[in-house]
């Protein structure tokens, strides 16, 4: 994580995300991988959380498949679309943790045919709230074989946050 989700780092986010500014994303983008981990090359992957068909129509873009470039590109990694989002399911934006951890719940599986056995993954995404959505991933990247799995995200929202932004 770089930042924590405040006003400000929400407001970037839904602009790039909701507004297709893109000049935003790709700053976003540079600040996520000039805070990278200083092992960031040690790791064999770089996977983005993917969006669902549907949504990546809609919105022209992944956000995290953006970030996850960014960061693979000083490592002479390549960003992997390993993941695939097999099941429509509401924006989490709007709801709370039991609700977000059901949202996602088998919502994701690794592409057939891949095969991650005894590699190490880090996982990207623009922003973390409860975590259901990194957890959801993670499984399935175990179920194919990810031996080690971290997660980078540019912000992430504070407990008692969330759950006020999901009640409000």
């Amino acid at each position: 994580m770089v930042y924590r989700d405040d006003d400000l780092s929400s407001r970037l986010l839904q602009r790039w995300k909701y507004g297709g500014d893109h000049v935003v994303g790709a700053a976003i983008a540079t600040l996520l991988a000039e805070h990278r981990s200083p092992h960031a090359e040690c790791y064999d992957v770089v996977v983005p959380v993917p969006l669902h068909p549907s949504r990546l129509a809609q919105r022209g873009f992944n956000q995290a498949a953006v970030l996850a470039r960014a960061l693979a590109r000083p490592h002479e990694r390549i960003a992997v679309d390993a993941l695939q989002r097999d099941v429509t399911t509401a924006s989490q934006a709007t709801l709370g943790r039991i609700e977000r951890q059901r949202n996602v719940h088998d919502a994701f599986t690794a592409r057939p045919g891949l095969c991650l056995t005894g590699r190490s993954v880090l996982l990207v995404d623009d922003v973390v709230t409860t975590g259901a959505t990194v957890r959801a991933c993670c499984a399935a990247l175990l179920a194919a074989g990810a031996t080690r799995i971290d997660v980078w995200t540019f912000a992430r929202t504070p407990p008692r946050a969330a759950v006020q932004r999901a009640r409000a």
